[in-house]
């Protein structure tokens, strides 16, 4: 099966956010793994309910970015709890 060049894009960059989003996991579950599979889960939920949204005319375009939102919602949260206790010592 031959891709063209057009799909060989598309997937490099659909592997890229994965591994960033991967990446935000391990981060925001302060490398604790039950805390990243947490928010591997959280992720996980994002994207069903970004793909469920869809049975309701809600732009693809849209709900494809629920989780990568969701995603940068929480390192921001993270940055500015670690902010936070480092402002208290």
């Amino acid at each position: 099966m031959k891709l063209s060049n057009v799909t060989k894009n598309i997937l490099t960059v659909a592997a890229v956010c994965l591994e960033l989003v991967a990446f935000a996991c391990v981060i925001f579950g302060g490398a604790n793994p039950k805390k990243a599979y947490l928010a591997a889960l959280m992720f996980g939920f994002f994207d069903a309910l970004g793909y469920r949204l869809q049975e309701y005319d809600i732009s693809s375009n849209l709900t494809s970015m629920i989780p990568y939102v969701i995603t940068v919602c929480m390192m921001v949260y993270v940055v500015v709890r670690t902010n936070r206790k480092k402002a208290k010592v």
